[in-house]
């Protein structure tokens, strides 16, 4: 199961289509190819193993081609065990649990019975809630809704807008 259902292309194309089977073993070869010629690692996503874990999409995500879009444009290279890494990871961790996981009391990067969320002051969130509208729909949750009309948006619609129009999204901490 690669990253919500392989999502891409590879080149913009305006398709907003998944990966190819061929593309995404291209793009393994790829990551694998930079991790050994530089040396790089690949964040550290935690918390994916388990039994009775409850995946939206049948099984826990690939997520090969943000890896390599991560390691191919970062800007920043944090060192081991700084603060920056730890965040960057959590909030990957974070970012993989929410959009993957069904039931928000698996999750384990924050504490679901005290968890909340908000983004520019707008509403806040406890876990069940942002589980339930999904991570954009908390995120632009205050936006006219001209613009981004959270009310009117699915979870799934929500996920939809964000992976066409991004192939993957490389979030990294800068400072």
């Amino acid at each position: 199961m690669a990253q919500t259902i392989m999502r891409g292309p590879l080149e913009p194309n305006g398709s907003g289509g998944p990966l190819t089977k061929e593309q995404m073993v291209a793009v393994k070869a790829e990551l694998e190819e930079i991790k050994q010629k530089y040396g790089l690692k690949e964040p550290v996503r935690g918390f994916m193993e388990g039994e009775d874990i409850e995946w939206r999409y049948g099984g826990p995500p690939d997520y090969s081609l943000t890896n390599l879009l991560f390691l191919k444009e970062r800007t920043k290279a944090h060192p081991e065990g700084s603060l920056e890494l730890i965040v960057e990871n959590l909030v990957k961790t974070w970012e993989m649990e929410r959009s993957h996981k069904l039931d928000p009391n698996q999750h384990q990067s924050v504490d679901p019975a005290t968890f909340t969320i908000a983004a520019n002051g707008w509403k806040k969130f406890n876990n069940d809630e942002a589980n339930e509208v999904g991570n954009y729909n908390v995120l632009m949750a205050g936006c006219p809704a001209k613009v981004w009309d959270m009310n009117s948006i699915s979870w799934e619609q929500s996920h939809e807008k964000f992976h066409d129009t991004f192939a993957a999204f490389p979030w990294e901490v800068l400072e």
